[in-house]
């Protein structure tokens, strides 16, 4: 009993070393460095340091529509501190390190009870799965392949979105067990109008197609044409191994699966392990841009003279 414990807490670190050992005997480190030699840092930084920040700030509008925040500009410019905090904190990280500092700083902010704030997180986590399930049918649509069972599995995420708070109202006016009754009971109560939900859905979207042309800069700075509908698929796929891996960063399950999905849609075996090793200057981009901006604007209110002002007049 104690050895399963044990390989169920290491096992992802058990795949993360195997990806890598695969990856170090099997990639083209040669080829794969002269091609990295190639990279074009400023028109890359051109391209992603803006992407990255309407990234962030796409983030930062989401999480106010679905806790329940004000929708004004003091609001918006705290949480995209602490949406950069948490996407610094999260890119090295075990999953979800960011988000939970994201959830803590929320409650400190707003009152906000942790029950409230987890289902505020379980639906960005739920928009999330909805959205990429809807990239990957437009992605596998544009290539000429069937894509009805994704376009299918999309519309049912999203309906059962919508119809996820009415449906558990309406369940907990049933005579249910306690446990169940207890469980049901913060989702009940958790409030979202058609406005936030409306929010949450377009900003998704929008914030994953900046996610895809934000890994289409990295390869076209490296010199390698990929189709955007190509690099929609990899997102997809690419972030769902990542998290079903539990892999702290991603590392080296990301590289693998970026290589076998470039390679399955036509792109040289070669691009294909440049492209993935490439993407990994995201993480400092995101980590570099995530710290400047939380320090400086968490310096700037410190020391602003209106501070205490604002939080007499806001609470």
């Amino acid at each position: 009993m104690n050895s399963m414990k044990e390989v169920r807490r290491f096992w992802p670190y058990m795949l993360a070393a195997i990806c890598c050992t695969w990856a170090l005997i099997t990639f083209d480190w040669t080829s794969i460095g002269q091609i990295l030699w190639r990279f074009d840092y400023v028109q890359f930084l051109l391209a992603g340091v803006p992407l990255t920040l309407a990234v962030l700030g796409l983030r930062s509008l989401r999480w106010i529509a679905v806790a329940g925040m004000p929708f004004r500009w003091s609001s918006f410019r705290k949480v995209f501190v602490y949406t950069a905090l948490a996407i610094a904190a999260a890119t090295p990280s075990p999953m979800q390190l960011g988000e939970l500092l994201k959830l803590k700083f929320t409650r400190d902010e707003t009152g906000s009870s942790y029950a409230h704030l987890s289902v505020a997180f379980a639906l960005e986590r739920a928009m999330d799965l909805a959205v990429l399930a809807f990239l990957a049918a437009v992605g596998f649509s544009l290539h000429g392949t069937n894509s009805a069972v994704l376009a299918l599995t999309a519309a049912l995420l999203f309906l059962s979105i919508a119809l996820l708070l009415p449906t558990v109202r309406f369940l907990t006016k049933l005579n249910l067990p306690g446990f169940l009754s207890r469980t049901l009971k913060p989702i009940a109560q958790y409030q979202l109008s058609p406005k936030r939900l409306a929010c949450l859905g377009l900003s998704t979207i929008a914030k994953w197609l900046l996610v895809a042309l934000l890994w289409n800069a990295v390869f076209m700075s490296l010199d390698i044409e990929i189709p955007l509908s190509t690099v929609l698929i990899v997102v997809v796929g690419v972030t769902l191994s990542v998290s079903l891996s539990l892999i702290p960063g991603g590392i080296g399950i990301a590289e693998v699966s970026t290589r076998a999905l470039l390679v399955w849609f036509g792109t040289d075996i070669t691009q294909a392990e440049a492209g993935a090793i490439g993407l990994r200057v995201i993480s400092p981009l995101m980590i570099g841009l995530g710290l400047l901006i939380g320090l400086r604007i968490l310096m700037t209110t410190k020391h602003s003279p209106g501070r205490e002002a604002d939080e007499k007049r806001y609470g």
